[in-house]
């Protein structure tokens, strides 16, 4: 046997350990690398528990303003409600008013048109008839005097303002909200 050792195995020898080197050196990076991505991992866990928190937190705004909204629009419905209670009551109070007034001009008018229609008659008449009643018939139209209808304003009353000012909306909105909490608390205090 020959103990030299061949150049192509000392080549094969070179590259054998080269290869067994790179190995090692890959097998060493890979716990870094390991570690790394459990890092990664955690991280990306953490994430994903702090995304589904904020949508939570998103999710509980975002019912708390459509139910703080939903407040605000019932009192804006009742206030309309209010309001439009108020005038129909002013319009057929005022309505009635008016009718009363044009129905007394309107028997006034009648009469005088009779105590005209009865004065031209008289006047057509012979004299002997017209002497008939003659006093009586102008006493009755000396006495006539129109009665002025009752005034009625017709201006609406001032109670009919829509109050657009956001601070007052927010004063009303938690004047009503301070209720409602203390109506809420009532029935759990006992005496």
């Amino acid at each position: 046997m020959d103990s030299t050792v061949h150049p192509s195995d000392r080549q094969t020898n070179g590259c054998l350990s080269y290869v067994l080197s790179l190995q090692e050196k890959l097998q060493g990076a890979q716990g870094p690398l390991r570690k790394e991505l459990e890092e990664a991992l955690a991280l990306m866990s953490e994430e994903e528990k702090k995304t589904t928190e904020w949508q939570g937190k998103v999710k509980n705004k975002r019912e708390m303003i459509a139910g703080e909204f939903n407040k605000l629009h019932t009192l804006l419905r009742e206030e309309e409600q209010l309001l439009l209670q108020s005038l129909e009551e002013e319009e057929r109070e005022t309505l009635q008013r008016l009718r009363e007034n044009v129905t007394k001009l309107s028997q006034q008018s009648s009469s005088l048109q009779q105590l005209i229609m009865e004065i031209e008659e008289k006047c057509q008449q012979p004299v002997i008839e017209l002497l008939k009643d003659v006093k009586s018939t102008l006493g009755r139209s000396e006495n006539v005097k129109l009665q002025e209808p009752e005034a009625v304003s017709t201006d609406l009353k001032n109670v009919y303002k829509i109050s657009l000012d956001m601070r007052e909306v927010l004063k009303r909105f938690m004047a009503i909200t301070q209720c409602t909490e203390e109506e809420n608390v009532q029935p759990n205090r006992r005496d």
